[in-house]
């Protein structure tokens, strides 16, 4: 998750001028014998969003409680 954060912020030239780009990505493991594909989207989702309370360019892995 970090190298694609570190890809992503790259600098990227226009015709306007320069530009970056940044991301906050939630993580969650599948497959997972609790995780339905739905609730690992749901999990993955809700740690995007504590990734980006907690700062730009964050990654946040999902627990792995029920």
């Amino acid at each position: 998750a970090r190298r694609l954060i570190e890809a992503i912020n790259q600098p990227i030239d226009l015709s306007q001028g320069r530009v970056t780009v940044g991301a906050s990505i939630g993580l969650c493991v599948y497959p997972d014998a609790r995780n339905t594909l739905e609730r690992c989207i749901q999990k993955a989702d809700s740690a995007m969003y504590q990734a980006k309370k907690a700062g730009k360019n964050c990654y946040v892995m999902a627990d792995h409680e029920p």
